[in-house]
């Protein structure tokens, strides 16, 4: 779905009969997954799933572990910072 098919969307969303816009009218990025998932029996479905889920989950514990680096960095940083104006002056 290009741009042309996203704006003739909205705009048929702005007819006489539609005074709300449902959500489900709102996910147009989600187009190219709903038509993956769609069409495929239950055990390809569940693996689209699961593949979904592991993904998201290995983003989310990437991000902690990230995080977690990043604030044992700075807290060296602080100390040793600390330390050599402490020792300097």
């Amino acid at each position: 779905m290009g741009i042309s098919g996203v704006e003739s969307g909205v705009a048929s969303l702005r007819g006489p009969g539609k005074s709300r816009v449902k959500l489900s009218d709102l996910a147009v990025p989600f187009h190219w997954l709903n038509q993956q998932v769609s069409h495929q029996p239950p055990f390809e479905l569940y693996r689209t799933h699961f593949r979904f889920h592991f993904i998201l989950l290995f983003y989310f514990i990437f991000n902690f572990y990230l995080m977690f680096v990043i604030a044992i960095v700075i807290i060296f940083e602080v100390i040793i910072l600390r330390n050599l104006s402490t020792s300097s002056s």
